[in-house]
C-alpha cells in the first residue's frame, strides 16, 4: 500500500502501536527493536537490537552514534496500581544501575548520553509519580557512576508522533507486512463489551449440555514465541489473523479478569474446555493445522445466537487460548 493519506498514516501508525500491546517479556523486546530499527534508519542512525540469550549487560538496544540506550519492559498490567508502579521502578533501577556498571567496565564504548525506559502498559496510562522517583534515582546513579545523560520513561503510544512524522509510506508498509499487521483496522471492531457479552450468552448454551461434557486433559502452559508456535504448527495461512488478534488480545485478558473479579471465572472455563475438547477431538490422528484452527472457531460460534458477529469474537478466544500455549503444539519432536 502507498501513497497513504493524513488519516491513513496516523491509522497506520496507531495499528502498530497498539499490535506491541498484544506482547509480553523478550516477545515484547524483539518487536518493538524491529520496529525501533526502522525508526532510527529513518533518522540515519543504526540501531542495534541485544539478543537477551547472549547476555544483554542490561541494554536492550542502542543507537551507536548517540550513545542512546534503551530498555524495555511489558508488566502484568492488573496487578493494581501501587504493584505495577514497583515493578516498573524497581525493573528501572535494576536496568539503569546494571547498564551504568557494564559501561564503567569499557562495554559499550563506555559513554552514554541517554537512557529511554519503554514501558508496555497496554491501553493503560503509566501510574502516577508523585515523588519523582525516576529523576531521583536517576541523578542518585549519575552520582554513583559519574556519568550524566538525559533520560525519559515512555510507553510505546508516546512514539505516535515520531512515527507518523519520521516513517515514509515505504518503511510503514514494510513495517506492517514484516510484522503482519493487516493493513486494515478490522481488529479494532471487536470491544471487551462484545467480548464478554459473547461469553455469557454462550455459556448459557453451554450448560445446558454441561453435564455430558468431559473436561479436556489441560495442556503444560510453557510459553514459546507466537511466530514459533505459528510455524511449528504450520498455521502460516492464518498467520496475519492470529497477529492481528494479539495485537489486542489484552481485551480478552481484561475480560477475564473481569469475571475472576465477579467470581464467575467458571464462565470462561466452561468455554475455554469447550475449545479443548474439540481441539483434542480433531487431533486424536494427523490432521491439518489450519483445519483444527477453522474448526475450533466454527464450534464456539455454534452457540452464539448471532454467528455473524460472534465469529470475530470467537477467533480472538481461540487466539488468546492460542497464545496461552491451550490449544497446538508447543514443540516438536525431533
Amino acid at each position: 500500500m502507498n501513497g497513504y493519506t493524513f488519516r491513513d498514516r496516523r491509522e497506520q501508525c496507531r495499528n502498530i502501536i497498539n499490535y506491541l500491546h498484544g506482547f509480553t517479556g523478550d516477545n515484547f523486546e524483539k518487536k518493538m527493536c524491529e520496529i525501533l530499527r526502522v525508526y532510527y534508519q529513518a533518522l540515519g542512525k543504526s540501531f542495534e537490537p541485544v539478543e537477551a540469550f547472549r547476555g544483554d549487560y542490561k541494554n536492550d538496544g542502542w543507537v551507536k552514534e548517540d550513545a542512546l540506550f534503551h530498555g524495555m519492559f511489558a508488566p502484568f498490567t492488573d496487578e493494581g496500581e501501587k504493584s505495577v508502579q514497583k515493578s516498573i521502578e524497581d525493573k528501572f533501577t535494576s536496568d539503569l544501575k546494571g547498564l551504568l556498571e557494564n559501561l564503567n567496565k569499557g562495554n559499550w564504548n563506555g559513554e552514554i548520553s541517554s537512557f529511554i525506559f519503554i514501558v508496555n502498559m497496554r491501553d493503560k496510562n503509566l501510574p502516577p509519580n508523585p515523588q519523582d522517583f525516576f529523576n531521583k534515582k536517576v541523578v542518585e546513579l549519575q552520582a554513583e557512576f559519574e556519568h550524566t545523560f538525559s533520560f525519559d520513561v515512555k510507553r510505546p503510544d508516546d512514539f505516535l508522533d515520531d512515527f507518523h512524522d519520521t516513517f515514509s509510506d515505504k518503511d510503514i508498509t514494510n513495517v506492517l507486512m514484516d510484522l503482519g499487521i493487516e493493513f486494515n483496522k478490522s481488529q479494532e471492531t471487536i470491544d471487551e463489551k462484545d467480548i464478554l457479552s459473547f461469553i455469557e450468552s454462550i455459556t448459557d448454551e453451554m450448560l445446558k449440555d454441561w453435564e455430558k461434557s468431559t473436561k479436556p486433559e489441560d495442556f503444560d502452559g510453557t510459553r514459546i514465541s507466537p511466530d514459533k508456535k505459528i510455524k511449528i504448527n504450520k498455521l502460516e495461512e492464518k498467520g496475519h489473523e492470529i497477529r492481528s488478534i494479539l495485537s489486542k488480545i489484552y481485551i480478552v485478558d481484561n475480560v477475564v479478569k473481569q469475571l475472576t473479579n465477579r467470581l464467575e471465572n467458571e464462565k470462561f472455563e466452561r468455554v475455554r474446555a469447550k475449545a479443548l475438547q474439540k481441539h483434542n477431538e480433531l487431533t486424536t490422528d494427523t490432521y491439518d493445522s489450519v483445519e483444527v484452527y477453522t474448526e475450533c472457531v466454527a464450534h464456539i460460534t455454534e452457540y452464539a445466537k448471532n454467528p455473524n458477529r460472534a465469529k470475530r469474537c470467537a477467533e480472538y478466544i481461540i487466539v488468546y487460548l492460542f497464545e496461552n500455549c491451550d490449544l497446538f503444539e508447543k514443540v516438536k519432536d525431533e
